[in-house]
Formats: structure tokens, sequence, C-alpha cells
């Protein structure tokens, strides 16, 4: 009897370990506020990622944007899918573990982020409800799946300052560096 109840919890342990070694790091974003005047912007602030020394610029395909000289920009391009299947989207390699910098020109005031697996990109859009709607953390953070390459849609929207404001869809894509 004590000899099959130490091999039921050596059993365990090793279960438990083993669990513990498999388990899959997220990737985590975190935001960085470069510190422009949205007060004195004339475009949509850019967004550029940075993992691990790599950077990539964000494509910016749609927007509205009013400018501090009263004027404004309008933009309607590319959904992300089109993007993508054209070869416009640099990936961003991340592994496990990997923080993710989202370094906008001025941090807007509210943003959604939605993603979806790279295979369900298709000109004709028809699997587009598999989309992945992120969950955005109190600090501003979100993790990143990490287990294969993902296309990505962040919708920002800058609350007016002077007579600046206006929202932007910024695209990009990221994944497991083969």
């Amino acid at each position: 009897m004590k000899r099959y109840l130490c091999f039921i919890l050596v059993l365990l342990f090793l279960s438990v370990s083993l669990i513990a070694c498999v388990k899959t790091k997220s990737v985590t974003a975190t935001i960085v506020d470069e510190g422009l005047p949205l007060s004195e912007m004339e475009h949509p602030p850019f967004l550029t990622l940075v993992c691990n020394g790599q950077t990539v610029e964000a494509k910016t395909p749609r927007c509205q944007w009013n400018r501090p000289d009263g004027t404004a920009i309008y933009a309607d391009g590319p959904f992300v899918f089109e993007l993508w299947l054209g070869g416009d989207l640099e990936p961003l390699a991340i592994s496990p573990g990997d923080t993710v910098e989202l370094r906008f020109g001025c941090t807007p005031d509210r943003f959604t982020v939605t993603a979806w697996k790279a295979e369900c990109a298709t000109l004709d859009h028809s699997r587009y409800d598999e989309k992945i709607d992120v969950t955005i953390k109190d600090d501003g953070t979100f993790t990143l799946p990490s287990d294969g390459m993902y296309l990505y849609e962040i919708d920002a929207e800058w609350d007016k300052q002077g007579k600046v404001s206006g929202d932007a869809t910024y695209a990009f894509a990221a994944g497991i560096a083969e």
C-alpha cells in the first residue's frame, strides 16, 4: 500500500512538472507614447512595433483626421486581409514570452484590437467572422497569440485638442519566428 501511494505521488509530481514545462508563454504588447503633441498633428500619429530589436511600421489604411488649420483628411484604404494577401505587411517575428511595444506618436484616448489567423485572409472576406477580439488590460497592454501568424487591426480614436481630433485604423502582422 505504501509503495502504491508513493508511486501515485511520484506520478502526480511528474505530471504537474511536465504540464508546467509544456505551458506556452504568452506574448505581451505594451503601449509607449512618443510624446508628440496631438494639437499640432497634420496626420494621424504613426504606430511602430518593436520586439527584440526588430522594428516594423504599421500600415494606416483608413483614417478621418481633423487638422490644425480646420481642414480634414479622409482615407479609405484596403482592409488588413488585402494588405496581407498583397504582400504589403511585413510580419513582426515574435517568440513566446516576448513583449511587443506599440509606439504611438501620441497615445490614443481609446483603441480596440482585433486579430485573425493569417489563414483567414480571403479577398471576399468570407472568414471575417473568425475574428478574435483582443482584451486590453487596464494598463493598456494586451496579449498576442503565440501559435502562428496573425493579422491585427487597431482602431484608435483621439479626442479633440484644439482643432485636432480623429480616428485611424492600423494594420500589422505578427507571428512566431520559424
